[in-house]
């Protein structure tokens, strides 16, 4: 309250400081009627917070003012400056439109060059100026503004009838007719435009002076004896206002150490077990590439969630390899038995790395969540930059594991391109956008160009496209000089109506005699080419495929130590189908409600739900399994099930059918949504999800904002 009364006290002596001024200066400025407004608004808002607040005797003295004939005459006071504010600001528009670049403009540019972009231009425009004219005359104006307001609007009425008679007659116009149009005269409408500016911004002062000056000393005195009062009962609190704050400042500061330790425990052993996860993985991939003879088992302990599955790693690594060895023993003999089963053996060796990928996922939900719930709540950089680390290092153990799914849908031929409507060049600016940042790490500068001649709408799979596109352009990142550009070139070859794209960047290059392998899988320039930059050399594989699987072609160019020019091509189908954008949508946790069911086996991702769901103040109640999530429809009513694919007793789907027969038993108006939350990432996973009864799907790792705006769909009041 004293803090509130301080703010009314320096507010209203602004004012009062501001109407001296103007009331001994005799007119108003258009500086002073936004000044007025402007305080006169906030010393209401106040005013208002005094009424709540203020004691019987001042009170009584309040009321006079409000009943007062001073009070009444500064309300038409500042009634009369809102509306000639009002006319000021429609009368800046008229002139924009009417002036440089206006409507003027724009009709002499189509009359001399017949171009119908200026027409377009000038019928907008004189919407508009017709629109505002018509909003000045619905405000009280004087017979002299309303005349002047006249003469605008004829002047353009003629512009807009000579254009009329253009359009029909262009192609019969002689030299002295355009010349006689370009001179129409607009001088009338400018020069009536000025005067009704003049006519608005002056007011008499005079006749306020005598008011302004009561209202104002009544409101000092109501200020001044409030402020007494307030004073008196503040030093009655004062000693237990103080004792309160020293509490809190205690307990404050040993919040603050205990959040510190365990942010750094937490993030030392979380940075420690994704390197391990990384080097394991590619340890293994060199194996499995026969890059090299051997891996290296990983070695962390400990009874969380990232030992479990760095221990279920090493079992199946191990089996894995032992199985292969097995089978390359085999190939030695050309019996036709032999090859058919090295055949299963590459087929198995996907679905292995499907498999692994998918159970890699479960504990990297967990992972990522939390780490990007700690990067909003933590404000210290220090920590900011440690948790970053942490996110960076999930997201490239991600990147790895869906290179491999890829890789793995590639080799089992389940990698579909699909071919619907897209705006190209939205996908190719949308992603050198997306990789700014990352290039300014590196003080890189991206030089990006793109042929306006490419159609806009085409036919084709954008996020394969998408997928390509990125993967130059990161590696362009990743393998150039600091301090440097990259190129990137996006034409249309009309001849052949196909579309090149083109990066270009002055890195470390590549050898001649390593140029021809370098869309193989597992390919890089060397084998300290991973340990330096990363990567598990199957992106420009998976990259290789894809282009081709869209019908085109890829190539490359590079010289060692000066840098590498990648390129492709790929054929363009243009259509005419209206390219749907994505609607943005803004959660808002007051127009939601509801109680969800969360079906999780993981105690990680358990948590990171309920966190979420927390944030979104929505109840929930937590099952660990297909069975319990049963019995839990059975006993209460839920309003959206969240649930998990993969767990023990009865999955997902199973406990989904069973869910769905009781509703039907029940004669239920109205079915539960239910939306699958699982790692099962694979092609035809969604489709098996749907089939058996749930409403939607979301893949781990968890996007938040995905959730938030999927539970608002089902949850919108």
């Amino acid at each position: 309250s004293y803090i509130m009364l301080m703010k009314t006290k320096e507010n209203a002596g602004i004012e009062r400081a501001m109407l001296s001024h103007t009331f001994s200066s005799g007119i108003f400025t258009a500086q002073d009627f936004s000044a007025f407004n402007t305080y006169h608004t906030l010393f209401d808002l106040n005013i208002e917070n005094f009424q709540n607040s203020i004691q019987e005797d001042i009170k009584i003295e309040f009321e006079k003012i409000l009943k007062s004939a001073s009070m009444k005459e500064m309300k038409e006071l500042h009634g009369l400056i809102d509306n000639k504010m009002i006319k000021n600001e429609l009368l800046s528009r008229m002139k924009a439109l009417a002036g440089y670049g206006g409507l003027i403009h724009d009709f002499k540019n189509y009359v001399l060059r017949g171009d119908e972009k200026y027409r377009e231009r000038f019928e907008l425009k004189y919407k508009k100026l017709s629109i505002l004219i018509s909003e000045y005359r619905g405000l009280k104006s004087t017979n002299q503004e309303i005349k002047l307001l006249n003469t605008v609007q004829t002047t353009f009425k003629e512009y807009k009838d000579n254009l009329i008679d253009v359009t029909r007659t262009k192609d019969k116009l002689e030299v002295t007719d355009i010349d006689k149009l370009v001179k129409v005269d607009d001088l009338p409408a400018i020069t009536a435009l000025y005067k009704l500016s003049s006519s608005v911004l002056g007011v008499d002062a005079e006749h306020w002076f005598d008011i302004a000056t009561v209202w104002i000393n009544k409101l000092l005195y109501i200020e001044n004896k409030f402020a007494d009062n307030l004073l008196v009962e503040i030093n009655k609190n004062n000693d237990e206002i103080e004792r309160v704050l020293n509490i809190l400042i205690v307990f404050i500061s040993i919040l603050i150490i205990v959040v510190i330790l365990l942010s750094v425990m937490f993030t030392r052993d979380i940075l420690y077990k994704l390197q391990a996860l990384q080097d394991g993985l590619i340890s293994f991939l060199d194996y499995v590439s026969k890059r090299k003879e051997k891996f290296n088992l990983l070695k962390v302990s400990g009874n969380d969630e990232l030992s479990s599955i760095t221990k279920t790693l090493n079992d199946s690594m191990k089996q894995t390899a032992n199985y292969i060895e097995d089978e390359i023993a085999r190939t030695r003999e050309k019996d036709q038995k032999i090859l058919h089963k090295l055949e299963f053996a590459s087929r198995a060796k996907s679905d292995f790395l499907a498999n692994m990928s998918h159970e890699i996922r479960t504990p990297l939900n967990g992972i990522i969540g939390f780490v990007d719930i700690l990067c909003k709540d933590e404000i210290d950089p220090k920590k900011q930059e440690k948790l970053k680390i942490v996110k960076e290092s999930g997201n490239s153990l991600l990147s790895i594991i869906n290179d491999i799914l890829d890789f793995s849908k590639i080799e089992s031929g389940k990698l579909l391109i699909e071919k619907t409507p897209f705006n190209i060049s939205e996908v190719f600016t949308h992603v050198v956008e997306l990789f700014f940042a990352k290039a300014k790490e590196k003080n890189i500068t991206i030089k990006f160009s793109i042929d306006e001649k490419i159609p806009k709408q085409t036919l084709g799979d954008s996020t394969r496209i998408k997928q390509v596109f990125s993967n130059l352009l990161s590696n362009a990142i990743k393998f150039a000089d600091a301090d440097s550009d990259i190129i990137v070139k996006i034409e249309y070859l009309e001849d052949t109506n196909e579309l090149f794209c083109e990066v270009i960047d002055n890195g470390i290059g590549i050898p001649p005699d390593r140029i021809k392998g370098i869309f193989n899988p597992f390919e890089q320039e060397d084998s300290s080419t991973t340990r330096k930059y990363g990567g598990t050399g199957l992106g420009l594989s998976i990259t290789n495929v894809l282009i081709k699987m869209m019908g085109g072609r890829i190539g490359v160019s590079s010289e060692l130590g000066v840098g590498s020019k990648f390129y492709f091509t790929i054929p363009l189908f243009e259509v005419n189908e209206e390219v749907e954008k994505d609607e943005i949508i803004e959660v808002n946790p007051k127009q939601l409600s509801g109680t969800i069911l969360i079906a999780e086996d993981n105690k990680t991702n358990q948590m990171l739900l309920s966190i979420l769901l927390d944030e979104l103040e929505l109840d929930y109640f937590v099952v660990s399994d297909g069975v319990e999530a049963v019995n839990a429809v059975k006993k209460d009513k839920y309003d959206l099930i969240l649930m998990d694919e993969n767990m023990p007793n009865l999955n997902g789907s199973m406990a989904t059918e069973v869910i769905r027969k009781l509703e039907n038993t029940k004669n239920d108006t109205k079915n539960i949504p239910i939306i699958a939350v699982t790692a099962n990432a694979l092609k035809g996973d969604r489709e098996k999800f749907i089939e058996s009864g749930m409403n939607d799907y979301l893949s781990k790792p968890i996007d938040a904002d995905k959730l938030k705006i999927m539970i608002q769909k089902y949850l919108s009041s």
